[in-house]
């Protein structure tokens, strides 16, 4: 009962699909694929640890190609973005593959580390929204400038909020 299972899964960044694999657990039910655009024999109801595995490395391969997409696109080849009626202008050094938070809803939220053109080490939160076959970047937060946290996170019962630095 043990198999894998392939499947082509495509998240909405206007990029393309890649392949992603889930594997059936022990009790003979696949794991959580949402959105596939194959034929999965397996059910929505398997190990929600596997199931979060495969939204976080989705979502992490999906950023950094949202990321340079996004990048390419401007003249200098860099990622912009508003923060304090600035224009921030960044280099993508690191997605942290284990930051995948789960604010609620169909709602993530992820750290980016990135190097701004004035030297400063920003981590960014890129919150998204996540339904069955779609993954949509909803909205980017400045959270810390050289280390220092503008706001931090609290996680309650398993929901993550954001909260003020103390």
């Amino acid at each position: 009962m043990n198999s894998t299972i392939k499947c082509r899964r495509y998240i909405n960044l206007s990029i393309s699909f890649y392949d992603c694999t889930t594997l059936r657990s022990a009790i003979g039910r696949a794991a959580l694929c949402t959105g596939c655009t194959a034929r999965c024999t397996g059910t929505s109801t398997g190990s929600p640890a596997i199931a979060i595995a495969t939204i976080a490395t989705d979502k992490n391969s999906g950023l950094k190609r949202f990321i340079g997409s996004y990048s390419k696109k401007s003249a200098d080849k860099k990622f912009h973005m508003p923060y304090q009626r600035k224009n921030l202008v960044l280099d993508l050094i690191k997605v942290h593959d284990d930051r995948l938070s789960n604010l609620g809803a169909g709602k993530y939220f992820a750290c980016v580390d990135m190097k701004g053109t004035d030297g400063k080490i920003y981590d960014i939160d890129f919150f998204m929204a996540v339904q069955p076959g779609k993954l949509t970047v909803t909205q980017t937060s400045v959270h810390k400038i050289n280390g220092k946290p503008l706001y931090n996170w609290k996680e309650d019962k398993g929901v993550w909020k954001k909260v003020p630095v103390s």
